[in-house]
């Protein structure tokens, strides 16, 4: 009878560990996937494929020299007006005809702006990294929690039913830790100067206007790159290091489950002929 019970608690032990085996492959592949559009979403801003949104290129309405809403600007080569006169503002018609002919539209299908267009593309890719930004963000909040809490219990489960693996599984557990710190965003509440894995859309378009405007030493480019594209680097190390030592962990625990497991109930017969040898 304590055979059969035993068997039936390796039963329920094997079924926990198989748990606790998809749950950390699951949040490591939303982890990893996260982490990838963050990073496609830095490059895509870094690339210039938003520089029509985000520096302000003024193509269709350009300013002219000299004039700007009605006012007079004197240029260099232009001397100033005195006192008590006037310019004529606007400029002398010139000779030609006073009706020019229109062309003629085709008010089906009109002949839209090569500019307009590009511009447009350019606002729906802006939307894109915009929306991806938030969305990586909240689900990496999430899953690199539940990552690190599904590490501790198969360190808990290999501590409790003896199946070894126990060094490989606190490695991947105190790895875990850290790549919870560099991913979860504690700048935005308790340390505001502490680098992080994630960042809002607004914190990198700011960053990569003033990269366009005003780098100019080696030190604002280390510390750019640094901030968007090292603590990622990092953080992706981090997450690697600690799935290897879980999947060290796993294998000696599935080999160490599957020994204890295989072992066969006591049947009818066998339990008599064991009586019969105790008579």
């Amino acid at each position: 009878m304590s055979e059969s019970a035993t068997y039936h608690d390796k039963k329920d032990f094997q079924e926990a560990f198989g748990t606790f085996s998809a749950a950390r492959n699951l949040f490591f592949w939303l982890i990893l996937a996260g982490l990838l559009i963050t990073s496609a979403g830095f490059w895509i801003v870094d690339a210039g494929l938003l520089d029509k949104i985000l520096l302000n290129q003024a193509d269709r309405n350009p300013v002219y020299l000299g004039y700007s809403q009605n006012k007079i600007i004197p240029t260099q080569n232009e001397p100033p007006i005195a006192s008590g006169t006037s310019r004529n503002v606007n400029p002398a018609p010139q000779a030609g005809p006073k009706n020019p002919p229109e062309k003629s539209v085709n008010s089906e299908n009109p002949v839209r702006n090569p500019y307009d267009r590009k511009l447009h593309a350019v606002k729906i890719l802006d939307e894109m990294v915009r929306s991806a930004l938030v969305t990586s963000r909240y689900g990496l909040m999430f899953s690199v929690v539940l990552y690190c809490l599904s590490l501790l219990t198969g360190m808990q489960l290999a501590l409790v039913g003896g199946l070894g693996g126990l060094a490989h599984s606190s490695k991947a557990f105190f790895l875990s830790m850290v790549v919870v710190v560099f991913v979860v965003p504690w700048q935005s509440t308790l340390v505001p100067d502490a680098p992080g894995s994630l960042f809002l859309y607004a914190e990198l378009t700011v960053a990569y206007q003033q990269k366009c405007q005003d780098f100019q030493e080696l030190w604002h480019y280390i510390m750019y790159y640094s901030r968007f594209v090292g603590t990622w680097l990092l953080s992706i190390i981090l997450l690697l290091a600690a799935q290897r030592q879980s999947c060290l962990a796993v294998r000696t625990m599935r080999s160490a489950t599957m020994s204890k497991t295989e072992k066969p109930l006591p049947s009818a017969e066998s339990s008599i002929a064991l009586k019969e040898d105790d008579i």
